[in-house]
């Protein structure tokens, strides 16, 4: 049998608790935070998910997870919705989202850089083009196979004006 990453299968034990009841699974990370692992499971469905049925997920999921027994060190389990801020893990979800910012974090630096904001341009199977833009220059268009990200996340765009920094009206003088 071939090698399957935990997250793999932490999947193959999350669909058939979550299909009946109606969710969808976004995507699964296992990482290590301050020296703690942490095993993050994103849940949706058309209309989103509360906090309810995360929890529920979760009670359901944390002994299928101990009964299989295949994460070595203790873990954190997480259970949520993906987010506005949603990570993108495989090109069927970046293809949703082309033209929109996104947050990039890569495995290793290019041009001295781990960490930086693009505009999604394409994204197929093998890899991504990415716009990017460094202050006051022109854009540049990155490309980066799938295997070179550490994480894709959406940046959310707010309609209207934003709070200032600080929040609260100004005050008039005296």
């Amino acid at each position: 049998m071939a090698f399957q990453s935990i997250e793999q299968q932490t999947q193959a034990l999350v669909l058939p608790i979550i299909e009946p009841m109606g969710l969808s699974l976004w995507g699964v990370r296992y990482s290590l935070v301050n020296g703690r692992a942490l095993l993050q499971v994103f849940i949706e469905r058309e209309g989103g998910v509360d906090a309810d049925t995360c929890g529920e997920v979760a009670d359901l999921l944390s002994p299928a997870l101990d009964a299989a027994d295949f994460i070595a060190p203790a873990y954190t389990l997480e259970v949520s919705s993906p987010g506005m801020d949603r990570l993108l893990f495989t090109p069927a979800q970046a293809k949703d989202y082309l033209g929109q910012s996104v947050r990039v974090e890569l495995k290793s630096a290019v041009e001295g850089r781990r960490r930086f904001n693009a505009t999604l341009l394409t994204a197929t199977e093998d890899q991504l083009e990415l716009g990017v833009t460094q202050a006051g220059d022109t854009p540049v268009t990155l490309k980066l196979g799938w295997s070179e990200l550490a994480a894709l996340r959406l940046v959310p765009v707010f309609d209207g004006p934003q709070p200032k920094p600080g929040g609260g009206k100004p005050r008039k003088s005296q």
